[in-house]
């Protein structure tokens, strides 16, 4: 009796692995092979162009290295701009499923992603290869994975100059797990830091001293703050173990200053730009709702469904009366649409 539990417990951990790769699958396939959507659609083709009428080592200065390298590649197999989306859809991809494999319900983890893949990973490409990065992190961070945690730290830096804030939120998160593990993140940080000193102080300055106005910030960073309120009020309920405390902590407190940055600068895109890497809170607490207050072993599926419809409401109600929604809609897909073509907006030619 015993070795057949075993084994029915083993077949069912397969297929959840199996459905999970083809949910991987069909992500990469819905966000790395889109067709014009998304409002930075047009500037990443004008990167994608120029950077194929040059050599590989402007390619690598012209724009975070990584980035860089596989535009060159693409263009030089003559594959286009689908090549670059394609790679990081991938990065974004595994982070979010690494992350979402943790949680106690990965389903509804995924679910309440959905906001997150359509706004981060089908608008902001460089970043979203960031996040995704930042995501593996996170969940090589809680199996203390040190040296795995500062690869793809690195790996999100070369493609986002602005995801070195990683760097100093997971060192301070690991300040009690050892010296070793602190100082090998500090220490990772301060080198990415010295190489990329010119294009973090370009972003600080463009940040802060201009005024940029990240329309919908203060609701994206709102959709942050809310679970992490909710993670502070019940900490003990979310984490399972003294490292999730500390780091979910960490991360649950920059949030709720995220919103206090857009009272002390002219620009609210540095606040805007914070929130969209700490927003692995909402997965992370949302997910664990569910199981958090439940007073036996068997979830209630009211919290559950209630989950689920306030995450179709918000993606609902963005699609319907966010400024830049009409780039996402209607979809387009290379499988699908591989001779159409939708005209660039307005502003874009002024911009090129």
């Amino acid at each position: 009796m015993a070795g057949a539990a075993v084994a029915s417990a083993s077949h069912r951990l397969k297929e959840r692995r199996l459905y999970l790769v083809l949910v991987g699958l069909a992500l990469i396939i819905f966000i790395g092979l889109r067709k014009e959507v998304g409002a930075d659609w047009w500037n990443y083709l004008s990167i994608y162009k120029v950077i194929s009428h040059g050599s590989l080592g402007h390619a690598l200065k012209s724009i975070e290295p990584s980035y860089g390298l596989i535009n060159w590649f693409a263009a030089q197999q003559g594959w286009g701009i689908w090549f670059p989306n394609l790679v990081c859809a991938t990065l974004f991809t595994i982070g979010l499923v690494a992350l979402c494999r943790q949680q106690p319900n990965t389903w509804l983890a995924l679910a309440v992603s959905s906001y997150i893949i359509v706004l981060v990973a089908m608008g902001y490409t460089r970043q979203s290869a960031a996040l995704g990065m930042g995501m593996l992190a996170m969940a090589q961070y809680s199996r203390g994975a040190t040296l795995r945690v500062a690869i793809s730290i690195a790996i999100a830096v070369s493609f986002h100059t602005s995801a070195i804030i990683f760097a100093p939120i997971f060192a301070l998160a690991s300040a009690r797990r050892g010296v070793g593990t602190m100082l090998m993140i500090s220490l990772l940080g301060a080198v990415l830091l010295y190489e990329l000193y010119g294009s973090v102080t370009f972003l600080i300055e463009r940040y802060t001293q201009q005024t940029f106005t990240a329309t919908g910030a203060v609701p994206r960073l709102i959709l942050n703050l809310i679970p992490s309120v909710l993670f502070l009020a019940f900490r003990r309920r979310f984490a399972k173990n003294e490292a999730e405390l500390r780091f979910w902590t960490l991360v649950s407190l920059i949030a709720c200053l995220s919103v206090l940055l857009l009272l002390f600068f002219n620009s609210s895109l540095i606040a805007d730009r914070l929130g969209l890497y700490l927003s692995p809170i909402q997965i992370f607490v949302l997910s664990r709702v569910p199981t958090a207050f439940s007073t036996n072993k068997q979830v209630s599926l009211v919290p559950v469904g209630a989950l689920l419809a306030y995450s179709l409401v918000i993606e609902v109600f963005w699609l319907s009366f966010a400024t830049w929604a009409p780039y996402w809609l209607p979809y387009g897909n290379y499988l699908i649409h591989s001779d159409e073509h939708r005209v660039p907006p307005r502003w874009f030619r002024y911009v090129r």
